[in-house]
């Protein structure tokens, strides 16, 4: 596994109404090299009589449920999903969340990335 000073870490949170998405297309990125997704948790507000149910896409995997959270039940599911080369769709498939997705990349270079080290510059990745 990378070092730290090699990732990026994120953030992104799933609403509805509606279908939610969050997408990444890694084989066009080539500054990163890996996503990793490392926890999925419900959110604060969450309805207590509902599940949340988070889908998971990508070529070799179509459909494929990650996590069914619910308020009164469990909040937060680890993992540690490796992504590289492939487009990677997660989506809130039932209830209204807010579901939470925390996750990191794995750079390439750094430099190539930041070039003179300036921490302003942000990476294609996200």
């Amino acid at each position: 596994m990378a070092d730290n000073e090699n990732k990026i870490f994120f953030s992104t949170t799933l609403r509805r109404p509606g279908r939610t998405i969050a997408y990444w297309n890694l084989s066009e990125e080539r500054d990163c090299r890996m996503l990793v997704i490392t926890q999925i948790v419900l959110g604060a507000g969450a309805n207590d009589d509902e599940y949340n149910v988070v889908e998971l896409e990508t070529a070799e995997y179509g459909g494929l449920p990650i996590a069914a959270l619910k308020a009164d039940e469990n909040r937060i599911k680890n993992l540690h999903l490796e992504f590289s080369e492939s487009e990677v769709t997660i989506t809130l498939i039932e209830g209204s969340g807010p579901i939470i997705i925390h996750g990191y990349f794995v750079l390439e270079d750094v430099d190539n990335i930041y070039g003179t080290g300036n921490p302003n510059i942000t990476s294609r990745c996200l």
